[in-house]
């Protein structure tokens, strides 16, 4: 697995494997998550949409919900990827492998360890639509000296 856009070492270990939490959540980068990155024995578009909920609710807690941001980062940098273990072939082709039920069951507890976070939104804190400005959303500063710009095309 490469991530083109990204210093090596950073999105895998030493051996090819995601460096993200359940997949979805980077284990040290509070703002670098990924959805998709997933091979089931299913379809993913379900799977997906749950690393969504995971991805959303995290921003949402880092900004409004300290003591359930603390946990999810407790729960991410454990060392532990949160993944289910599974007895799958040891190839490249299966460092992304899932067994379908096991991965949507860890990913729907974490989705309720958010908690109250789970109905909060964030509301922008500067937007100006009259002269085609988007909203704006803080979160947490965080720089990476290893980010690399995504270049313009």
């Amino acid at each position: 697995i490469t991530f083109p856009f990204l210093d090596d070492g950073i999105a895998t270990d030493a051996i090819g494997r995601p460096r993200f939490y359940l997949n979805t959540a980077h284990q040290e980068h509070d703002t670098l998550f990924a959805a998709g990155l997933i091979q089931a024995n299913g379809s993913i578009w379900r799977l997906a949409d749950y690393q969504g909920a995971i991805i959303a609710n995290a921003i949402i807690a880092a900004a409004k919900a300290p003591r359930e941001w603390a946990a999810f980062k407790t729960r991410r940098s454990s060392g532990e990827n949160g993944m289910p273990k599974g007895s799958f072939v040891a190839s490249d082709r299966h460092k992304l492998e899932a067994n379908y039920t096991d991965y949507r069951r860890a990913l729907m507890r974490q989705i309720k360890a958010f908690g109250a976070v789970r109905k909060m939104t964030l509301t922008p804190v500067a937007a100006r639509p009259d002269i085609g400005e988007k909203p704006v959303y803080r979160l947490p500063e965080q720089r990476h000296e290893t980010s690399r710009p995504i270049a313009a095309e």
